[in-house]
């Protein structure tokens, strides 16, 4: 997936397996932000489960570190 530096994916993310909450599920994609990146892709549907951000396992990261490495990545994820 391709996106601009400096611009946000546009997901929301739930669910992980390091996270002590009720929601221990394997993090998947809740939302497309409409008009982002992530919606205009064609290439990621809400429910995906995301394994892993660029060589980083997915089920080592917490949901807010997910969403930041997802966010700060540079073009291509």
């Amino acid at each position: 997936l391709i996106k601009r530096q400096g611009t946000y994916l546009g997901v929301m993310v739930g669910g992980s397996n390091t996270n002590n909450d009720e929601d221990s599920s394997a993090p998947r994609i809740t939302q497309l932000i409409p008009g982002s990146w992530a919606q205009r892709s064609d290439v990621l549907c809400v429910g995906d489960v995301i394994v892993g951000v660029n060589g980083i396992d997915a089920d080592s990261l917490g949901r807010e570190k997910l969403r930041q490495i997802l966010d700060e990545s540079d073009r291509l994820l």
